[in-house]
């Protein structure tokens, strides 16, 4: 699999809250660090419980993935999503979210995703969205 299909078939799952989907992107034994403060979750099956847990609150997901940047087995692709969810705007009334951000992508040989790193800002309570000309 290419990078970019392996983009396209993150956004697909992500959007569908597909967690097999996901899981599948990756080799068995890939780290996944959802956030530069946490761990890693470490082989497929704990980035598919991950994948689960995260999404399951996620609703009306509008989300676009920028042209990514390929060297080698390495990519950089941004994401902007906008989409309601109870769980991460909690207490406030308002379950709106903005998650603009990016990941750091290491590929194995076969194309799936041996690590995976993302750097993203979450906007509570409103839907900004993506500048004139993100993502090009």
């Amino acid at each position: 699999m290419d990078i970019w299909s392996w983009i396209k078939q993150c956004e697909s799952a992500w959007c569908t809250k597909d967690a097999d989907r996901a899981a599948e992107l990756f080799t068995e034994d890939a780290l996944y660090f959802p956030h530069v403060a946490e761990k890693p979750h470490c082989g497929r099956a704990r980035i598919r419980t991950y994948w689960r847990e995260v999404t399951a609150t996620q609703h009306e997901m509008n989300l676009r993935f920028s042209e990514p940047l390929i060297v080698g087995r390495r990519a950089t692709v941004e994401w902007w999503a906008m989409f309601r969810d109870v769980r991460l705007t909690q207490p406030h009334a308002d379950d709106r979210v903005t998650l603009p951000g990016c990941m750091v992508l290491r590929f194995a040989e076969n194309g799936l995703c041996e690590e995976l790193r993302e750097y993203w800002y979450a906007v509570l309570g409103a839907h900004v969205p993506a500048p004139e000309g993100w993502g090009r």
